[in-house]
């Protein structure tokens, strides 16, 4: 699974996912942490959710709770996507959780502050400045004011404001070094 070539090409290690034929399946959760759904994550980076089944509310862990059942300690970053999380705990080391899409980081950021209402948390936005509204920032700003959570921007990312011209960019996409810096 290591060798997956979308894990390979975002250069993460495997945390918390399976794989069936070509797929990652990441597994998507509720604030019970009961499996609900799943993303499929083709080779060539393409991400499905099961046809129909619930995505809102529902997110990705890693390393939320200890293997005693307490919560883990330190920070708590909420990602957008898989990729993200991952990278950033890669680098970190802190908890994380995937909303898996900016229209469900206000569902997760919700959930994370109700089941944590003294955890330090911070939302790791996408800047999706390539897009005529930067949904990732926008959604992360939102999500933040509502639950008292610090938004943070990958370094080096040019600017939170709109430009065609500059691709997106996320924690996944720069260096474990650079996202340490967390």
């Amino acid at each position: 699974m290591g060798a997956h070539p979308y894990l390979v090409g975002k250069e993460l290690a495997a945390f918390g996912v399976r794989q069936l034929d070509a797929d990652l399946l990441v597994p998507m959760v509720d604030q019970g942490f009961r499996l609900w759904n799943v993303q499929r994550i083709a080779p060539d980076g393409t991400k499905r959710f099961i046809k129909g089944g619930r995505t809102s509310g529902l997110f990705w862990p890693h390393g939320v709770y200890r293997l005693d059942g307490k919560p883990s300690v330190g920070p708590l970053v909420i990602a957008e996507g898989y990729a993200t999380a991952a990278a950033i705990h890669e680098a970190t080391g802190h908890s994380v959780v995937a909303a898996m899409s900016a229209k469900n980081l206000m569902a997760v950021a919700t959930i994370m502050r109700c089941l944590f209402p003294g955890r330090e948390l911070i939302i790791a936005a996408d800047n999706d400045r390539h897009l005529p509204n930067n949904i990732g920032l926008d959604s992360a700003r939102e999500a933040a004011e509502r639950v008292g959570a610090v938004v943070t921007l990958p370094p080096g990312a040019a600017g939170a404001g709109n430009d065609s011209e500059e691709p997106g960019i996320d924690f996944a996409d720069i260096s474990r070094a650079e996202t340490a810096a967390l």
